[in-house]
């Protein structure tokens, strides 16, 4: 899996690019998987850290980070959560 997301209520894991429906909350999820593979970078998304390519600064403190998958995928990591990404990431 290279993600997780909420969206509209529903819990979505992705993996090959395709997004798959699963039971647990991302705060379950948060709980559940291995801290030191997985960081929960936006109240929404949960991310895989052996899939981030690049990590780059957005305006007003958050990042964006692209994805090592086949869509070059980028996610938000919202800014109460970027120096604790930043301090675990390293490419």
């Amino acid at each position: 899996m290279s993600h997780f997301y909420a969206e509209d209520k529903l819990t979505y894991a992705v993996s090959e690019g395709k997004a798959y429906f699963i039971d647990p909350t991302i705060a379950e999820l948060e709980r559940k998987l291995d801290p030191s593979q997985f960081s929960r970078i936006h109240r929404s998304t949960v991310v895989n850290l052996a899939w981030v390519k690049e990590v780059t600064s957005l305006p007003g403190g958050a990042l964006n980070i692209r994805l090592k998958d086949g869509k070059s995928t980028d996610l938000t990591v919202a800014r109460d959560r970027a120096r604790a990404f930043k301090a675990r990431v390293v490419l």
